[in-house]
């Protein structure tokens, strides 16, 4: 590339001032979590791997912090914990190199760990870089490098890699170090002193000299990496599939074998076979095994695609790969992991046989089905309720994202695609098709709001509303707003598609049955009598309103609710048991227990003569909140605590799922298939009270002028581009 290509790289550079506002945002968390001052204080189990999602070495790797340091195994810390039989115990090296040490030898370990990691951040306050590798601190290069980094950011990258660092190196002249991966850390640190002094970064900051470093000199890798195809895999969760519902549920695949470890220790296929045979011995080649673990660990990559079965006859389900493999020690077995998006939970018989191995790629296998033109497809339109294909080519996005950009740089326009995308599960590229799916789904599976600075809480979560039904006097009702809303409507598609083929059945009985009920009520101008003195007298989408001749403090009537009735029906026909005893219907259910069974009793009539449609296979369905002008509302009022919650590890179904009670007291969640598009106007000064909680939980997607449409002819592109490049060289 050469210093003069470089800079005129650096040139057309961009990116948003957000972007680097939230790395930053990042690594102030991290520095709060622990200080520089306290490190000294700082215990073994507050350090090490496997004690907690909140120490020292999880924030390294896990939180979204610096550059990354994912793969390879915890020994990379220097210690750690583990399992040693059927015992948590610390431990350091891997493989044969491993050591089990005690709780003396491990604290005595760590204190002079602790010191040399404290004396290495002294150098570095010193600009004696050189000191470092003297120290022989054990612990992997790019995890201290990573630590140094987080503390005195001015003088490093925010870059790992030791091959993009060294390729930086060689572009720029870096001649006094030996450039090898050993001297990464001398090396990162010349790179961003030579770069700092170079007049055109004069005025950057380093969080964007480093994105801009990554993006100059990893390039060819990424685009080597988008041309890998995705591959498909048949999958046994476990023997008879006896691990499918927890995998499920944690989003997670898991590999037995349990007695041979974290597969990391093992760098060639004899390593493996040797230690399958001393763990559970007999004879032969083992192929099968040794290929199940080697294509687990190495060959399963983000993005493929997990056919899950039971038997030689059954299919599960299937999801998308979210993870590279990972080895997860609190685990008592499968501790051999990596994330799954599962997108479709069921039972489908097929009249052939499956392959029988735990883990086989079936990427390439043909198909004498005549219908589909590989076998993946076949088996993948087999569970498909409606009869359509998946996309072959399932679309990944995040959970959580924002669009920026100037205006007129189509941010709303491209929430549509966006939406319908992810509704389908496909990529669309025609926007006419697009916008059909989308109006299809509005106020269904999609909903689209527009901030404003008086929108708030009561209006996005749950609020209080004055109620009209009340006969002339003043009273109040809980309103959900527009959030709530679809994300109980999301919950629900996830809930039901839990459920058994049977218990769906019942439920839909009791609907129709319900149906039945509401239209003789209409007959009857919605008036049903319960008892002598009390009546059912008017109808509401989710609930009935009852009243008795002397209940003045209710003029309004209370609410009967259709989901507390269901219950009482569900439980009923399995259980025979009384309303008073049920758990899961409302104290008011139990308070009026008698006029609730008077209800019930009269639609119980209507089952028998209920005939619901055939059971559809359930699946799991994507859901989508789109908020326009995003930054334009105070973010903390409207969000409140559910800004927490919009977290992937918090939503229902992850590892760390969280639950809070809102004002009124209902138990609220967010679930995992629900999506959050928002879009912001970086022209609008709002932009900069946008709340920091906000940048950490969202990815950030730019959409800027584009100088070349295809079927458009922009005028003067050229010109426009000259401008636009001259406004950011002058920030």
């Amino acid at each position: 590339m050469g210093v003069k290509t470089f800079e005129e790289k650096a040139s057309s550079f961009e990116v948003a001032e957000e972007v680097l506002q939230e790395r930053e945002a990042g690594r102030l968390s991290f520095i709060e979590k622990f200080p520089l001052e306290k490190l000294k204080d700082l215990t073994l189990n507050e350090f090490v791997q496997g004690t907690t999602g909140e120490s020292f070495c999880y924030w390294l790797e896990f939180k979204k912090i610096g550059f990354g340091i994912g793969g390879g195994n915890a020994s990379k810390f220097g210690i750690y914990r583990t399992k040693n039989a059927n015992e948590i115990v610390y431990a350091r090296g891997s493989g044969k190199n491993k050591t089990f040490l005690d709780d003396v030898a491990a604290n005595l370990f760590y204190t002079e760990l602790r010191s040399k990691i404290i004396q290495a951040l002294a150098f570095t306050a010193n600009d004696e870089i050189d000191k470092i590798r003297s120290l022989e601190i054990p612990m992997w290069n790019m995890v201290l490098q990573k630590i140094l980094s987080m503390y005195y950011p001015d003088k490093f990258l925010a870059i790992g890699s030791p091959t993009v660092l060294i390729n930086c190196a060689k572009e720029i002249g870096i001649e006094t170090i030996e450039l090898n991966s050993e001297n990464s850390i001398q090396i990162n640190y010349a790179c961003k002193k030579a770069i700092s002094n170079n007049a055109y970064f004069a005025n950057w900051s380093y969080e964007k000299i480093g994105v801009f470093i990554w993006d100059a000199f990893d390039g060819e890798e990424k685009k080597r990496k988008a041309k890998e195809s995705t591959q498909y895999w048949m999958y046994a969760p476990g023997e008879n599939a006896h691990m499918w519902d927890a995998f499920y549920s944690e989003g997670i695949m898991g590999l037995g074998w349990d007695k041979i470890g974290d597969l990391n220790q093992y760098k060639t296929r004899e390593e493996i076979k040797a230690a399958l045979v001393s763990a559970y011995g007999g004879e032969g080649s083992k192929m099968n095994d040794i290929l199940a673990n080697e294509d687990f660990h190495q060959r399963i990559k983000i993005g493929d695609v997990i056919i899950a079965k039971k038997g030689r006859n059954e299919l599960l389900g299937y999801g998308v790969v979210d993870s590279d493999y990972f080895y997860d020690v609190n685990r008592s077995s499968f501790q051999k992991c990596r994330k799954v998006s599962w997108k479709l939970k069921g039972s489908w018989k097929v009249d052939f046989n499956l392959v029988l191995k735990t883990l086989t790629d079936i990427t390439h296998d043909a198909t004498e089905d005549k219908n589909y033109n590989t076998y993946y497809e076949r088996l993948l339109g087999i569970m498909q309720a409606n009869g359509t294909m998946p996309s072959t080519t399932p679309i990944k996005y995040p959970l959580n994202s924002i669009f920026y950009g100037p205006p007129g740089t189509g941010k709303t326009y491209n929430t549509v695609r966006r939406a319908a995308e992810l509704i389908e599960e496909r990529s669309i590229e025609d926007y006419s098709e697009a916008l059909q799916v989308f109006n299809k789904h509005l106020h269904k599976r999609i909903e689209f709001i527009t901030f404003h600075q008086n929108y708030s809480y009561e209006d996005f979560i749950q609020g209080l509303r004055p109620d009209t039904n009340s006969g002339g006097q003043l009273s109040f009702e809980k309103r959900d707003g527009i959030f709530k809303v679809i994300a109980d409507r999301a919950l629900k598609n996830v809930v039901e598609s839990r459920k058994a083929p049977a218990e769906r059945s019942l439920e839909m009985k009791f609907d129709a049955a319900l149906e039945l009920f509401i239209d003789a009520l209409s007959e009857n101008d919605g008036i049903f009598q319960i008892t002598e003195n009390c009546q059912v007298y008017e109808v509401e989408d989710d609930a009935f309103r009852y009243k008795g001749d002397n209940w003045n403090r209710h003029s309004g009537g209370i609410r009967m609710k259709f989901s507390d009735l269901k219950e009482f029906y569900l439980q009923d026909v399995k259980n025979r048991r009384q309303i008073k005893d049920l758990q899961n219907i409302s104290a008011l259910a139990k308070q009026h227990a008698t006029y609730y069974f008077g209800v019930y009793e009269a639609i119980r009539k209507y089952v028998a003569k209920s005939n619901p449609e055939a059971i559809p296979s359930q699946t799991i369905q994507n859901y989508v909140l789109i908020i326009d002008e995003i930054n334009r509302a105070n973010i903390s009022r409207v969000f409140g605590e559910l800004i927490t919650l919009i977290e992937p590890d918090k939503r229902d179904g992850a590892k760390t799922a969280m639950k809070v009670s809102l004002p009124s007291g209902d138990s609220f969640t967010v679930p995992g298939n629900l999506y959050i598009i928002g879009t912001m106007n970086t022209a609008d000064k709002s932009i900069a009270l946008l709340d920091i909680a906000l940048r950490r939980r969202f990815e950030f997607e730019p959409m800027y002028p584009k100088y070349d449409l295809p079927h458009a002819t922009v005028h003067d592109a050229d010109v426009l581009k000259k401008i636009n490049t001259r406004i950011i060289q002058t920030k």
